[in-house]
Protein backbone atom coordinates (compact mmCIF):
# COMPACT_ATOMS: atom_id res chain seq x y z
CA UNK A 1 0.00 0.00 0.00
CA UNK A 2 0.96 3.61 -0.27
CA UNK A 3 -0.04 6.50 2.02
CA UNK A 4 0.83 9.89 2.46
CA UNK A 5 0.82 11.96 5.69
CA UNK A 6 3.12 14.84 7.22
CA UNK A 7 4.22 12.39 9.77
CA UNK A 8 4.85 8.96 9.75
CA UNK A 9 2.05 8.08 12.62
CA UNK A 10 -0.46 9.76 10.00
CA UNK A 11 0.50 7.86 7.29
CA UNK A 12 0.75 4.22 8.80
CA UNK A 13 -3.08 5.35 10.05
CA UNK A 14 -3.97 5.75 6.46
CA UNK A 15 -2.40 3.16 5.54
CA UNK A 16 -3.84 0.34 7.69
CA UNK A 17 -7.44 1.83 6.35
CA UNK A 18 -6.07 1.44 2.84
CA UNK A 19 -6.05 -2.51 3.52
CA UNK A 20 -9.18 -2.91 3.31
CA UNK A 21 -9.61 -5.65 5.57
CA UNK A 22 -12.02 -4.07 8.55
CA UNK A 23 -9.03 -2.67 10.24
CA UNK A 24 -9.05 1.32 10.68
CA UNK A 25 -6.21 2.00 13.24
CA UNK A 26 -3.74 0.25 15.42
CA UNK A 27 -6.63 -0.96 18.10
CA UNK A 28 -8.73 -3.63 16.04
CA UNK A 29 -7.56 -6.21 16.27
CA UNK A 30 -6.07 -6.19 19.93
CA UNK A 31 -4.39 -9.47 20.54
CA UNK A 32 -3.75 -8.32 24.27
CA UNK A 33 -5.41 -11.65 25.94
CA UNK A 34 -3.54 -13.77 24.16
CA UNK A 35 -0.62 -15.71 26.23
CA UNK A 36 2.81 -14.25 25.71
CA UNK A 37 4.59 -17.07 24.21
CA UNK A 38 2.06 -16.55 21.00
CA UNK A 39 2.17 -12.92 21.19
CA UNK A 40 6.20 -13.44 20.82
CA UNK A 41 6.18 -15.91 18.30
CA UNK A 42 3.53 -13.63 15.75
CA UNK A 43 6.01 -10.66 16.19
CA UNK A 44 9.20 -13.14 15.80
CA UNK A 45 7.71 -14.12 12.17
CA UNK A 46 6.56 -11.77 9.65
CA UNK A 47 2.86 -12.54 9.46
CA UNK A 48 -0.18 -10.10 7.78
CA UNK A 49 -1.13 -9.28 11.40
CA UNK A 50 2.41 -8.38 12.61
CA UNK A 51 1.58 -4.89 12.94
CA UNK A 52 -1.22 -5.76 15.25
CA UNK A 53 0.30 -7.99 17.73
CA UNK A 54 3.37 -5.43 18.11
CA UNK A 55 0.39 -2.81 19.29
CA UNK A 56 -0.74 -5.66 21.56
CA UNK A 57 2.85 -6.07 22.80
CA UNK A 58 2.94 -2.40 23.72
CA UNK A 59 -0.48 -2.74 25.24
CA UNK A 60 0.75 -5.35 27.39
CA UNK A 61 3.65 -3.73 28.86
CA UNK A 62 6.74 -4.94 26.69
CA UNK A 63 9.30 -2.73 26.73
CA UNK A 64 10.86 -1.11 23.26
CA UNK A 65 13.64 -3.04 23.61
CA UNK A 66 11.78 -6.20 23.80
CA UNK A 67 9.60 -5.60 20.93
CA UNK A 68 12.82 -4.84 18.90
CA UNK A 69 14.69 -8.44 19.90
CA UNK A 70 11.64 -10.15 19.23
CA UNK A 71 10.90 -8.41 15.80
CA UNK A 72 14.14 -6.70 14.61
CA UNK A 73 11.68 -3.61 13.19
CA UNK A 74 13.86 -0.74 13.34
CA UNK A 75 13.22 1.56 17.12
CA UNK A 76 12.36 4.08 15.20
CA UNK A 77 9.28 2.58 13.74
CA UNK A 78 8.62 0.83 16.92
CA UNK A 79 8.46 3.68 18.77
CA UNK A 80 6.41 5.77 16.69
CA UNK A 81 3.67 2.70 16.82
CA UNK A 82 4.36 2.66 20.72
CA UNK A 83 3.27 6.69 21.04
CA UNK A 84 -0.03 5.43 18.85
CA UNK A 85 -0.92 3.00 21.02
CA UNK A 86 0.03 5.49 24.32
CA UNK A 87 -2.27 8.12 22.61
CA UNK A 88 -5.53 5.49 22.36
CA UNK A 89 -5.32 5.95 26.49
CA UNK A 90 -6.16 9.46 26.27
CA UNK A 91 -8.53 8.73 23.66
CA UNK A 92 -10.50 6.17 25.71
CA UNK A 93 -10.66 7.98 28.69
CA UNK A 94 -13.65 9.55 26.97
CA UNK A 95 -12.67 13.41 27.29
CA UNK A 96 -12.67 14.83 23.80
CA UNK A 97 -11.37 18.56 23.98
CA UNK A 98 -10.34 19.94 20.74
CA UNK A 99 -6.93 19.93 21.66
CA UNK A 100 -7.41 15.85 21.82
CA UNK A 101 -9.11 15.61 18.80
CA UNK A 102 -6.64 17.53 16.71
CA UNK A 103 -4.26 15.41 18.67
CA UNK A 104 -5.79 12.37 17.17
CA UNK A 105 -5.85 13.59 13.36
CA UNK A 106 -2.65 14.91 13.50
CA UNK A 107 -1.98 11.28 14.26
CA UNK A 108 -3.94 10.29 11.14
CA UNK A 109 -7.03 8.46 13.28
CA UNK A 110 -9.88 7.96 11.32
CA UNK A 111 -13.24 9.29 12.73
CA UNK A 112 -14.56 6.14 13.00
CA UNK A 113 -11.46 5.27 14.93
CA UNK A 114 -11.62 7.75 17.21
CA UNK A 115 -15.35 7.24 17.75
CA UNK A 116 -14.70 3.36 18.72
CA UNK A 117 -12.07 4.38 21.11
CA UNK A 118 -13.99 7.06 22.74
CA UNK A 119 -17.64 5.38 22.69
CA UNK A 120 -18.91 7.78 20.96
CA UNK A 121 -19.87 7.59 16.92
CA UNK A 122 -18.26 8.86 14.18
CA UNK A 123 -21.15 11.06 12.94
CA UNK A 124 -20.32 13.16 17.14
CA UNK A 125 -16.43 13.02 16.24
CA UNK A 126 -17.58 14.46 12.58
CA UNK A 127 -19.89 16.99 14.18
CA UNK A 128 -17.49 18.11 16.53
CA UNK A 129 -14.70 17.86 14.42
CA UNK A 130 -16.33 20.95 12.32
CA UNK A 131 -18.06 22.55 15.48
CA UNK A 132 -14.36 22.60 16.43
CA UNK A 133 -13.01 23.64 12.87
CA UNK A 134 -10.49 20.80 12.47
CA UNK A 135 -10.91 20.56 9.16
CA UNK A 136 -7.84 18.88 6.63
CA UNK A 137 -5.71 20.69 4.52
CA UNK A 138 -4.40 19.78 1.01
CA UNK A 139 -1.14 19.77 0.47
CA UNK A 140 0.83 18.87 -2.71
CA UNK A 141 3.38 16.45 -2.94
CA UNK A 142 6.94 17.26 -4.55
CA UNK A 143 7.52 14.89 -7.02
CA UNK A 144 10.97 15.98 -8.17
CA UNK A 145 12.44 16.66 -4.66
CA UNK A 146 13.18 20.22 -5.14
CA UNK A 147 15.16 19.80 -7.97
CA UNK A 148 13.16 22.31 -10.01
CA UNK A 149 9.24 23.29 -10.15
CA UNK A 150 7.13 20.26 -10.62
CA UNK A 151 3.60 20.42 -11.79
CA UNK A 152 2.50 17.39 -10.70
CA UNK A 153 -1.07 17.57 -9.67
CA UNK A 154 -0.75 14.68 -7.08
CA UNK A 155 -2.37 16.07 -3.35
CA UNK A 156 -2.98 14.62 0.37
CA UNK A 157 -5.18 15.43 3.13
CA UNK A 158 -3.37 16.14 6.19
CA UNK A 159 -4.78 17.83 9.53
CA UNK A 160 -1.47 19.67 9.83
CA UNK A 161 -2.13 22.88 12.10
CA UNK A 162 -2.00 25.42 9.47
CA UNK A 163 1.06 28.23 10.14
CA UNK A 164 -1.17 30.65 7.98
CA UNK A 165 -4.86 31.23 6.39
CA UNK A 166 -5.90 32.82 3.85
CA UNK A 167 -8.82 35.45 4.76
CA UNK A 168 -9.76 38.70 2.64
CA UNK A 169 -6.94 38.22 0.87
CA UNK A 170 -4.28 38.37 3.41
CA UNK A 171 -1.83 35.85 5.42
CA UNK A 172 -2.41 35.57 9.28
CA UNK A 173 -0.46 34.21 11.62
CA UNK A 174 -2.23 31.45 13.84
CA UNK A 175 0.72 31.05 16.38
Amino acid sequence: VMAIGRTFKEALNKAIRSLEQDAYGLAFPDYSSLEDEEVKRAIRTPNPNRLWYIASAFRKGYSLQEVYELSKIDPWFLENIRQIVEFEKVLKEGNLTPEVLRMAKEMGYSDMEIGRLTGMGEEEVRRLRYEWNILPAFKGVDTCAGEFVAYTPYYYSSYERPYYTLEDGEFLDQD
